[in-house]
């Protein structure tokens, strides 16, 4: 009977403390992210690499993932493309099935001095194209490697603490 009278006891403490542990909990609770002191905005975008239309897409990238995130303000953000490479990763009877695409970027937040390195890479099958399909296909793979370099750089300069 002891043993049952001590269970009782922990089960009216857990009563008492477990709904104002929640209520704070859920209180405290909040969705989505904080709100942001400052924004960007596209700063200089340079692209000293082969593929003619890089610094374009990622300008268009970084100008799209700032309205998406409502992340726009007066901060520039530069850009510079350190590697952008295209390279055949797989060949079957002569003829290349599969490509590599790589594509690395330095951000830079002007004010404040913060830089993020960027990497981003994906292999595309791309047996038996003719050159048309094939700058189609590179030019479309550069795009979305763009676009989720953007979104990267963006949700971190945005959200990540300042140095102190």
């Amino acid at each position: 009977m002891r043993m049952l009278g001590s269970f009782r006891s922990i089960l009216c403490s857990a009563a008492l403390v477990l709904p104002p542990t929640l209520s704070v909990s859920a209180c405290s609770y909040h969705l989505g992210r904080p709100p942001l002191d400052a924004g960007f905005r596209v700063g200089e975008v340079v692209a000293p690499v082969v593929q003619p239309e890089i610094a374009d897409v990622l300008a268009a990238s970084l100008a799209s993932a700032l309205r998406r995130m409502d992340a726009a303000g007066d901060r520039l953000l530069d850009a510079r493309v350190t590697r952008a490479d295209w390279v055949p990763t797989a060949a079957t009877g002569g003829s290349v099935a599969a490509w590599e695409a790589t594509l690395e970027v330095r951000y830079t937040a002007v004010l404040g001095g913060r830089a993020l390195d960027s990497r981003r890479s994906t292999i595309v099958a791309g047996g038996s194209l003719d050159p048309e399909a094939l700058d189609a296909l590179r030019s479309d793979t550069f795009q979305a490697l763009a676009s989720a370099s953007a979104d990267e750089a963006i949700t971190w300069f945005a959200y990540a603490p300042e140095a102190p």
